[in-house]
Order: C-alpha cells, then sequence, then structure tokens
C-alpha cells in the first residue's frame, strides 16, 4: 500500500504503532495519513488502557475498516483479525459463574468472564455485599441472567446468585424433613402417654 487510493475496506495491513492515547493506537500503514484503531477495535476483552495492549513501536496486523479521503480518516480494527469469544465460551441464562469485576461505573459494574465484556446493575448486587469491597479486579459468583452472543450481551446478577444458593439450600433442607417419620402430632401424643 504505497497511497490512499489502494486503501480498499477488508483488507488486511501491516503497521507499527506510532502514538497511544486514550482512546486508541494510531498506525503508520504506510500512507500519508496514521490509521485510528479505537480502543473498542484492539481487542474482544475488556480493556481500560490501549498500552494494556499496544506499545509504540509494536508491528501489528490490522483490517481496514473504513478510509475516508475526504476526511483523512482510516479507522482500523486487530479485534476483527481474532477468534471472536462471543462464538466459543459455553454460556447460558441460568447459571451461575464466576466473573472479574472491570469497572466500577456510578450505577453499573463492568465484569468480564472469559474474555466476554458483561454488566451487572448496582441493583443486582448481593443484600450482603460491602459495595465499597467490589472492586476493579475482584472475583464475584452471579448468575447469568441474558447470555446473547449474536449481540455480545452478557448480563449477570450478585443478587439472583445468592438466592439460587439459598434456594438450594432450603430445598435440601425440606428433603431431609421429609425423610423424618414423626409429626408434630405423634409428638404431641408420646407426651399424653
Amino acid at each position: 500500500v504505497r497511497s490512499f487510493e489502494d486503501l480498499k475496506v477488508d483488507m488486511e495491513l501491516q503497521g507499527t504503532v506510532r502514538n497511544v492515547i486514550d482512546f486508541g493506537a494510531f498506525v503508520d500503514i504506510g500512507v500519508k495519513h496514521d490509521g485510528l484503531v479505537h480502543i473498542s477495535q484492539i481487542s474482544n476483552k475488556w480493556l481500560e488502557n490501549p498500552l494494556s495492549e499496544l506499545e509504540v513501536g509494536q508491528e501489528v496486523t490490522a483490517k481496514l475498516i473504513e478510509a475516508d479521503k475526504t476526511k483523512k480518516r482510516i479507522i482500523l480494527s486487530t479485534k476483527q483479525l481474532t477468534e471472536n469469544p462471543w462464538a466459543t465460551v459455553e454460556c447460558k441464562a441460568g447459571i451461575v459463574i464466576n466473573v472479574v469485576i472491570t469497572e466500577v461505573k456510578e450505577d453499573s459494574f463492568a465484569v468480564d468472564y472469559n474474555g466476554l465484556n458483561g454488566y451487572m446493575s448496582k441493583v443486582a448486587v448481593s443484600k450482603n455485599a460491602n459495595l465499597e469491597e467490589l472492586v476493579a479486579g475482584k472475583e464475584i459468583k452471579v448468575k447469568v441472567r441474558v447470555f446473547d452472543p449474536e449481540k455480545n450481551r452478557l448480563v449477570v446478577s450478585m443478587r439472583d446468585a445468592e438466592e439460587r444458593v439459598e434456594k438450594e439450600n432450603f430445598n435440601k433442607y425440606a428433603k431431609s424433613q421429609d425423610k423424618m417419620t414423626n409429626t408434630l402430632g405423634d409428638y404431641l401424643n408420646n407426651l399424653k402417654k
């Protein structure tokens, strides 16, 4: 590739990272203008900082998403050249899994499950949890409420996971009670004798 005219959407390009900033990285692909790999197009996993995946001087292969000569804009993606974890991770609504909190927001948490980005509302936090202990990097047990790989959507609930465990414990207790042969009436009758 020697000029803007040589660029075709979906082509794979080799380049060198020239600068890494908060919202992505600029890559020299051999034309007059550098291409931008937005932070959302660097990896399939959630990134807080592009420097966790890319560094200045690093050689990369990227897919061309957009080339707009009038705006002098080149948009690239390294993510689209990697395997999509949404297609390979086994998960379904209703199961209990462990996730890692990746970001604490005002009203929610971003979570990671085997490379998948997920969401948990603060309303879905366990009644017994201390919000101050729920920080980035903390692993928590949650129940999957929504798993939609076609929309890259994972919604989880800590509260639902806790209620499921409580329900399982109650059911075990109830089963053990069914095995008892004496009732309260039997006990009272034995007291009269």
